[in-house]
């Protein structure tokens, strides 16, 4: 035994630090109920109410999500011309017919100043 100055001390001090802890405990076991609470309705998405808009379940986001995706998937692929993809290739080799095309004018035009420089150093 100690001196009855420090057991007055030390006892109380261990019965508080024991209370503390199992207040803790108790704490954190009631949160975990409330938590899966949160979990099973982010699960199961919950109905709209006055004030609070629909929240969807997680079933129903990725349902939506696969949707999406497929539509992205549509237009990124080749698919009878109707794709951003197939879009794209066709701006692509209109430019490059068009690019021809100028440069075809471009050509024809140097070679018509050229002439036009030519008959003036003849006069």
């Amino acid at each position: 035994m100690l001196s009855p100055f420090i057991d007055g001390i030390l006892e109380p001090l261990i019965a508080s630090v024991i209370v503390g802890f199992a207040g803790f405990i108790i704490f954190k076991i009631s949160s975990l109920p409330r938590r899966l609470i949160h979990m099973v309705d982010d699960w199961f998405g919950e109905e709209a109410r006055p004030g609070v808009p629909l929240r969807p379940g997680v079933m129903e986001r990725l349902y939506n999500m696969e949707t999406d995706l497929s539509t992205v998937k549509h237009e990124v692929q080749f698919n009878s011309g109707h794709s951003i993809k197939d879009a794209v290739v066709k701006t692509g080799e209109t430019v490059a017919q068009l690019t021809t095309t100028l440069d075809a004018h471009i050509a024809l035009s140097q070679k018509w100043e050229n002439e036009a420089i030519a008959r003036r150093k003849e006069e």
